[in-house]
């Protein structure tokens, strides 16, 4: 599947792919352009691995008015059209958006490029970066994740955020 830039994509608007509840897409999918997916109001995954068209291509999650998750359970930091940016988006907004790496599996990866978590710190929206996965994480040599303000409204740097959380999940059965 091939997902279209999207001429407003760190902005408002549902992007060029909205999930219903509980979709889970498996396969390949490529970013031509800046191309925003969410889940309205919900949780989706995907399973199959990001890759790129362009070197300037990134991925953006949510930015539409409600909150969404994304679960990433695939590789897409291998080859040379690997996914690279990932721009989490709860900007201007009062719903967080979050990024889930695994979902509590030992799959699923980042892009190679850097993590932005999107929010405006003047109202309650959370831009989420969820590392949960059952056998750790590793990010790349030099990967950032940095938080940024809306353009034109920098004095709300001061009180900036964005959420990290990395979680390894380990279950042990005793049958004593």
């Amino acid at each position: 599947m091939n997902l279209p830039s999207y001429a407003a994509a760190g902005q408002g608007g549902i992007g060029a792919f909205r999930f219903n509840a509980g979709t889970i897409v498996t396969g390949t999918v490529t970013l031509d352009g800046d191309a925003k997916i969410m889940a309205y109001g919900a949780t989706a995954s995907l399973n199959g691995s990001l890759g790129t068209t362009n070197s300037t291509d990134r991925l953006i999650i949510g930015g539409g008015g409600s909150a969404t998750t994304i679960i990433l359970g695939g590789t897409n930091n291998v080859g040379t059209n690997a996914l690279r940016d990932i721009w989490i988006n709860s900007g201007g907004g009062t719903s967080s958006t979050q990024l889930t790496i695994g979902g509590g599996t030992a799959a699923g990866t980042l892009g190679t490029g850097k993590v932005t978590l999107y929010t405006d710190a003047a109202l309650t929206g959370v831009a989420v970066l969820n590392i949960r996965r059952t056998d750790g994480y590793t990010m790349e040599a030099g990967q950032l994740v940095e938080a940024v303000a809306p353009v034109g409204l920098s004095t709300n740097m001061s009180n900036q955020y964005g959420l990290v959380l990395v979680c390894t999940i380990s279950l042990t059965y005793d049958p004593l």
